[in-house]
């Protein structure tokens, strides 16, 4: 979230970093006058918390509505960050008017105020004197919360405060550490040595006798062997140079909290530019020299191996349309179901009204009896696979786009199966070209009307009588077929893909052609 002036330079803003492994979602933004606010919501102690950062400007008013609207969008939640509220009850030296209005909404709406033992604000001002501003506003925990101010992190004049957040009661006994097991394989095979050798087994009964004593054995010679030790918890010790520099910077940093010197506070930040040059090369240096030792022992490279890869994969989130971000089971498969429902849901008819005509007309040519004498059109469906390969790939129209294996599309038109046993395949996009196609309830038949400025392929793809008036046709049953509707054997219902004398023969088709 950022501040812009009339110019468009951002001077002010919020901002809330999350490990990508923690579960969380962005909070919608809470409506606040007098403050600035962001927040995330994690999950602590089993419960859904709120987590606010907030700044509220020197120069504005204190609103007691926006502390409601924010305890409001999220319970229990913790709201942190720059008030500029001044009170010693939460460590202040002294008391503003916002401090104290602050304190009486907190004795009215039931909320807790807290902030840091040691001042959090060093103000560059001269007759300004360090103060605690940055404290934390919350509501509804039940967990312990502890504030540390971090002296040395930032060269600015707020300290950051680290905020802590305990599950667990500080009666309670600590969790156990960690520990390794040790396998002296030694003693293993010495146990097993020392074992009395069984008797050979000579019976069903006594095989598996043998196999339970033979477990047995072995895990009673595993249990001997195997010793816990604790993890060790060693720290890397940083060189005497870089523990002198950083001695250094703290002395200086003092000095000039004191002093307010401009030539300290410069000499204060090259310091803390070579303490975080050298903090860095240190940690390269230690890399890889880690990577060297590790390559020349199995054991260590071993130990290296499970360390990068024992980190918990994160959880990947889904966005939903709104640009929220789902982390749970329940919410993932729920979005999940609407992007197929949406997926699977017919494209919408870009001309309505053709649409429906087309889909009567279809439904009153598929539902009329087909004629007593009308002969059966015969193709296998090896043929149709095949010749369907062989058109060029297309996409399907709508704003999914989805890719047509099969069919697939022929110079922007789609076959549809002229024999009414045989159904038809049709869509509710359609091209409408230079005098293509005729009437929408030929379409779909044996006698659709093709006119004299169709294109060549398809003509030569729809053999209808009226496009082939002068020319001889053959008489087979009661239907009447041009010669270039014949397939090789003569057969009717069949013809030649692009005109081609030498090609193989599909059935009958009309062409109804989309919308590219």
């Amino acid at each position: 979230m950022e501040v812009v002036d009339s110019s468009g330079r951002a001077y002010r803003g919020l901002a809330v970093m999350v490990r990508r492994r923690i579960p969380h979602r962005l909070l919608p933004e809470v409506a606040v006058t007098e403050c600035a606010a962001l927040g995330v919501e994690l999950q602590l102690a089993g419960r859904p918390t709120g987590f606010f950062a907030v700044y509220a400007p020197p120069n504005n008013r204190y609103n007691s509505a926006d502390i409601r609207a924010l305890l409001t969008a999220a319970h229990p939640c913790v709201m942190a960050g720059d008030w500029n509220a001044k009170h010693p009850a939460w460590n202040s030296r002294v008391e503003n008017p916002r401090g104290r209005r602050l304190l009486h909404d907190a004795e009215t709406l039931d909320f807790s105020v807290s902030g840091p033992d040691m001042p959090t604000h060093y103000p560059d001002q001269a007759n300004h004197r360090e103060d605690t501003l940055d404290i934390v506003v919350h509501q509804g925990l039940t967990c312990q919360m502890t504030q540390d101010v971090i002296v040395d992190e930032f060269l600015s004049d707020h300290l950051p405060v680290v905020v802590t957040l305990l599950d667990a009661a500080p009666k309670m006994a600590p969790r156990t550490p960690p520990r390794r097991r040790c396998i002296d394989w030694r003693v293993f095979e010495r146990a097993l040595d020392d074992a009395p050798q069984p008797r050979p087994p000579d019976t069903p009964a006594s095989i598996n006798e043998s196999a339970t004593s033979f477990t047995v054995l072995l895990q009673s010679a595993l249990a001997a062997a195997t010793t816990e030790r604790p993890l060790p918890t060693t720290y890397t010790q940083l060189p005497p140079r870089l523990l002198a520099l950083i001695r250094r910077k703290r002395a200086l940093r003092r000095r000039w909290q004191l002093t307010r010197c401009p030539r300290m506070r410069a000499e204060l930040r090259a310091v803390a530019e070579r303490v975080k040059t050298a903090l860095n090369d240190h940690a390269t240096e230690s890399w890889e020299r880690g990577l060297d030792e590790a390559s020349t022992d199995w054991v260590r490279l071993h130990r290296l191996c499970r360390r990068l890869n024992g980190a918990a994969d994160p959880i990947r989130p889904l966005r939903h349309p709104d640009g929220t971000l789902s982390y749970d089971a329940e919410g993932r498969a729920e979005l999940f179901a609407d992007h197929l429902q949406r997926q699977f849901s017919p494209n919408p008819a870009e001309d309505p009204a053709r649409a429906l005509e087309v889909e009567t007309a279809v439904a009153e040519q598929l539902g009329a009896p087909p004629p007593a004498d009308e002969e059966v059109l015969f193709f296998s469906p090896s043929a149709v696979k095949k010749h369907a390969a062989r058109l060029k790939l297309r996409k399907a129209p709508g704003p999914d786009g989805p890719s047509l294996g099969f069919p697939r599309v022929y110079r922007g038109s789609h076959p549809v199966w002229s024999d009414r046993e045989s159904g038809a395949r049709r869509t509710p996009h359609y091209h409408r070209r230079g005098g293509f196609p005729a009437p929408l309830t030929n379409i779909y038949t044996s006698e659709c009307c093709v006119s004299e400025d169709a294109p060549q392929h398809l003509r030569d793809l729809v053999p209808l009588q009226a496009q082939h008036k002068d020319r001889p046709v053959v008489e087979r049953g009661a239907n009447r077929y041009p010669p270039q509707a014949l397939g090789r054997n003569g057969a009717p219902g069949a013809t030649r893909i692009n005109g081609g004398e030498n090609r193989q023969t599909l059935p009958l088709v009309a062409l109804a052609s989309l919308d590219s």
